[in-house]
């Protein structure tokens, strides 16, 4: 049996994984998707001399990874903490 505290803090994160679910499918997923065909389009089109510009697109492509990897790990942790007051009941 788990106790107050925890439940109030699995389904405070069960809530915000929701909300990242729901920005995720409405908005970021897409958001992403389409920065990473513009910064992939950009890097193809420059020199290869010009290592600053193409290291900034490599930096950004990283960033983009990063902020969806962030989101993901935010749904996830709402799952886990349905999954466990699930499990308690």
């Amino acid at each position: 049996m788990i106790n107050e505290q925890t439940i109030d803090r699995l389904l405070e994160e069960e809530n915000l994984g929701s909300k990242a679910n729901s920005a995720n499918e409405l908005f970021i997923k897409q958001f992403i998707a389409n920065k990473r065909v513009v910064l992939f389009d950009k890097f193809v089109s420059i020199p290869i001399n010009e290592t600053e510009s193409l290291l900034e697109i490599k930096r950004m492509l990283t960033l983009l990874g990063a902020l969806e990897l962030e989101v993901q790990a935010i749904i996830d942790s709402g799952k886990l903490a349905n999954l466990t007051m699930e499990r308690e009941k």
